[in-house]
Order: structure tokens, then C-alpha cells, then sequence
């Protein structure tokens, strides 16, 4: 019986081991530093979301920039980045979301944080494992949906050329659909994966309880030429984004996000990442 409690600890705290929180300046403002065995977290304090997914190589998949600052198209390639901008528009527009000023955040937990909206009428837990980042809603303004976005370059630089995305129900596609030219993949899904060509990595993004609501895959170019042929830009995904930018989800909800040392484009790669996935989203880890 004490050889099994000791298993036991020694699992619990593997889990947390490889995710240290420490406090930092990042684009003048104050973050949360998060270092795990897969990726370092960058967490605006004050914004309360994630301006950096840094993989072991320092490619950064989100890349957030505060210029230009919310000019469309252009703040693409800056200020638009970010995970998970949950609220978009009033009264809270902007919690959730890096270079905002709508919470606050506290460290509660060796590997978790809390936020909450100075409103109070949102709040939400961040837990840091070795392998990916858990966010829970747990309070929602009941007359304002919310959304969960992955917004930045999948594999550290904007190349949809050579830009992968999957779904549970797709295999790696490199269709390019241009969100400013009013083109989205509109579809239902558990999960969705982005990667890039020339990356180990693969990024993914799940809700961990099945919905009917819509979820959303585009990318949106720096400069109104278009997605294809723009400079910069990132991947726009959203679980529970619905046509015309609208969030739909409300009440609680549970997500994960991180990255995989996966390549999707490799077929054998692709079933891992999938098992990994599934294997992720059973975990009922807190």
C-alpha cells in the first residue's frame, strides 16, 4: 500500500515538475514566464492570455506585437495575435487577450494561474502541464458569449504556402482560405492541428466537451492583397466561432492547446499525433 502511494506522488508530481512560473517583462508589460519540457508560455498579466507559444527550436506560434495596434488588416502580423481572446466586443472586449488591460491575473498553484475580469464577470483558470496548457472557463457573463482563438503563425513564421491544418474529422489540408476575402472553413470539431512544413512541431487546439456549435479555420494577411500573397499574417482558428466573427459558446468549458513533435504531413506522424490527442483529452488531470 505505501509503494502504491508513493507511485502515486511521484505521478502527481512528474505532471507538474517540467512547468515553473516566474514573473517577467515582455513588450513593456508585465507577464508570466511559464517553462515547460515542450514550450515557454509567455501570460499577458493584465490581458489575460498567452502572447508566446516558444517551442524548443524559439519559434514562437503566436508572436504577438503591440504595433501596429488593432488596424485591420495590418495588426495581423501584431496585435490580433494571441490565445485565447476569449471576449470580442462590449462589455469586456479584449479579456482574454494579450496587450489588454481588462484583468487580473495571480498565481495560485505551482503550475496554475487565475484571471479574472476587473468587471467580474469573467474568470478563468490556466494550468501548465509538460505536454500542454488547460484553460476553464469557469464564470461567463450569461448575456455574452465567448470564443476560443488560436491567432499567430503556425511554426513561428507566416508561410501558407506551406502552412498545414487538420481537424478530427480532416487529414492535413493546404487550402488557404482567405478570411479578409470573406473565405472560412466553417465546420464541427473536437480538435484542430496547424503546422508547417519545414517544423517538427505541430500545434494543436481542443475542446475538451463535444458541441454543436461552430468552429472556424482561415488565414488573415497583413496587407488587403490577401492571405496568400501578404508578407505576414497568422492562422485564425476558433472553437465556437461562427459566421460574421461571433462568438457562441457560453457557461463553462474546457480547453487545451500546445504542441506536438509531430510533423502532420508525415502519415505515421499524423496517426500519433491523433492517439496523442485522444489520449490528452481522457486525461482528467487539474
Amino acid at each position: 500500500m505505501f509503494r502504491y502511494l508513493l507511485i502515486l506522488l511521484f505521478a502527481s508530481l512528474s505532471i507538474t515538475a517540467s512547468a515553473r512560473i516566474t514573473t517577467v517583462t515582455h513588450h513593456d508589460r508585465p507577464h508570466f514566464r511559464i517553462t515547460t519540457r515542450t514550450a515557454t508560455y509567455l501570460y499577458d498579466i493584465a490581458g489575460g492570455g498567452l502572447s508566446s507559444i516558444i517551442d524548443r527550436r524559439g519559434n514562437d506560434w503566436i508572436g504577438y506585437q503591440p504595433e501596429p495596434w488593432d488596424q485591420y488588416p495590418p495588426s495581423a502580423a501584431s496585435s490580433y495575435r494571441g490565445v485565447p481572446n476569449f471576449v470580442f466586443r462590449e462589455p469586456d472586449n479584449g479579456a482574454g487577450h494579450p496587450g489588454w488591460d481588462q484583468c487580473e491575473s495571480r498565481i495560485v498553484g505551482r503550475n496554475k494561474i487565475h484571471t479574472t475580469s476587473k468587471s467580474g464577470r469573467w474568470a478563468w483558470t490556466v494550468t501548465f502541464y509538460p505536454d500542454c496548457v488547460r484553460f476553464d472557463m469557469v464564470e461567463s457573463d450569461p448575456d455574452h458569449p465567448y470564443w476560443f482563438l488560436y491567432e499567430g503563425p503556425a511554426g513561428g513564421s507566416y508561410r501558407p504556402q506551406t502552412t498545414y491544418w487538420a481537424t478530427d474529422v480532416t487529414d492535413p489540408s493546404y487550402e488557404i482560405h482567405d478570411h479578409y476575402k470573406g473565405d472560412d472553413h466553417e465546420d464541427y470539431h473536437r480538435y484542430m492541428m496547424f503546422g508547417e512544413d519545414s517544423s517538427p512541431y505541430s500545434l494543436f487546439m481542443l475542446q475538451e466537451a463535444s458541441d454543436t456549435l461552430i468552429d472556424h479555420v482561415s488565414y488573415l494577411g497583413n496587407q488587403e492583397i490577401g492571405a496568400a500573397e501578404s508578407p505576414d499574417g497568422m492562422v485564425v482558428a476558433g472553437l465556437g466561432r461562427g459566421p460574421g466573427s461571433y462568438p457562441l459558446m457560453t457557461g463553462p468549458n474546457t480547453f487545451l492547446i500546445g504542441l506536438l513533435p509531430y510533423n502532420l504531413s508525415n502519415p505515421a506522424q499524423l496517426l500519433k499525433a491523433r492517439s496523442r490527442i485522444t489520449k490528452l483529452a481522457s486525461r482528467r488531470t487539474r
